[in-house]
């Protein structure tokens, strides 16, 4: 029998991310959580940086002057890297339970300096079986395309897939596809929506 496929995000998913609250405090205090997410989500230089056409430095120094922190590039780029913590509690156990019966994948609007840390180390290359990120695809999500590059590849149907995001447009868009979809609460990563659904 063909194995399901569980496709996950990694930030506020697998991983604790602190990028929204941190900026949030630093750049927007007096914004609520869904317009720091809606401004985070539209900024040019994030998504010249997800998807590869610009280096680091273009893009901390782009960044910091969308959002005028009023910081040095690289001091912006060692807050920017210390916003991803870790693993959340059990993740990489979980990952290891449910791979016997699931093929695992991640698909992930990320850089370059991120992916490396995330994959080599914080051990989630070896963790998952297939492994998509938005620098390297040159595509991001919400956009239709990326889902059907990963569908493609992956040599599955939509209805074959079970996809967990913390951004609820990634969520709508991947349902709009036919792919079973879940909201994760970022605060606390996918383990509970696993146990909801009887996977753990």
């Amino acid at each position: 029998m063909t194995k399901r496929v569980l496709l996950f995000d990694l930030g506020g998913v697998l991983v604790d991310w602190r990028g929204l609250a941190e900026l949030g405090r630093l750049a927007a205090p007096h914004d609520d959580a869904r317009e720091v997410r809606r401004r985070f989500v539209a900024s040019e230089a994030l998504r010249d940086f997800e998807t590869g056409r610009c280096d680091r430095r273009d893009f901390a120094a782009r960044f910091v002057a969308e959002w005028r922190l009023g910081l040095e590039a690289e001091a912006f780029l060692g807050l920017f890297r210390s916003w991803l913590r870790g693993p959340f509690p059990g993740t990489l156990e979980s990952l290891d339970a449910l791979r016997g019966s699931h093929r695992l994948a991640c698909l992930s609007n990320t850089n370059e300096m991120h992916w490396q840390h995330m994959m080599v180390g914080l051990g989630l290359a070896e963790a998952l079986d297939h492994r998509y990120a938005s620098h390297l695809l040159g595509l991001v999500k919400p956009d239709r395309a990326i889902f059907e590059r990963v569908l493609a590849d992956l040599a599955v149907a939509p209805s074959a897939v079970t996809f967990f995001d913390d951004g609820a447009d990634n969520v709508e868009a991947a349902r709009a596809l036919g792919i079973e979809s879940h909201l994760v609460d970022p605060r606390h990563g996918v383990q509970p929506t696993l146990r909801a659904l009887g996977l753990l």
